[in-house]
């Protein structure tokens, strides 16, 4: 497992310049919410990269392939570091990571779930306030980093879990526009990587 971890280690990328390795080993589920039937985006050449994407997140895209294990390179360095660490999760440490977060604090927990079902940068994560939690199209609203004018993207969640951030945007007393994590994105790092010392040695 690598010990590197970067913005990412739950999805394959946003966009068809971007993509990283995913393990296929489950039925692939066509992104029929996201990329239209044009001749710039056929949508049966998309499809969702892991087994919880597959179901929830509009963004974590790779080229149609059908083999078990799939590595698509569109420019060196995007799948490992400079040491030859992946730069990403496989589905296996990403499940083992959940497991571990279940003994973590609230907070931890669910920031951890919310990037694993959205594919999210960490960054992205931090900035999810009440106001961007919409209920009613079962939503998180992002704002798109590393952009030069503002982009908000929808992005599904599972009810349940929706349920769970606002009940504890709730309890926290959070007004509308407060953080749901108001850490800096250095804290997140380390509270996700002090998990992934307990996954690496194999204590779930």
């Amino acid at each position: 497992m690598s010990g590197t971890l970067h913005y990412g280690l739950f999805c394959c990328g946003r966009s068809a310049r971007n993509l990283y390795c995913f393990d296929a080993a489950t039925s692939l589920k066509t992104n029929s919410h996201r990329f239209t039937n044009s001749s710039k985006n056929p949508l049966w050449r998309w499809i969702l990269p892991t087994m919880a994407l597959q179901r929830y997140s509009p963004i974590g895209c790779t080229a149609w392939t059908r083999s078990k294990q799939v590595s698509i390179n569109y420019g060196e360095g995007q799948l490992f570091t400079a040491e030859g660490e992946r730069k990403y999760l496989t589905h296996g440490e990403a499940k083992a990571l959940l497991a571990v977060a279940r003994k973590a604090d609230r907070q931890t927990r669910l920031f951890c779930r919310l990037l694993y079902y959205t594919g999210c940068r960490v960054s992205e994560g931090l900035q999810i306030t009440p106001r961007r939690l919409d209920m009613e199209t079962g939503r998180v609203v992002f704002r798109t980093l590393k952009r030069r004018r503002t982009v908000f993207r929808g992005v599904p969640l599972p009810h349940r879990f929706l349920a769970e951030l606002l009940a504890f945007a709730q309890s926290a007393e959070l007004g509308s526009d407060d953080r749901l994590f108001p850490w800096c994105r250095q804290t997140a790092w380390r509270r996700i990587r002090a998990l992934m010392e307990v996954v690496s040695h194999g204590v779930v």
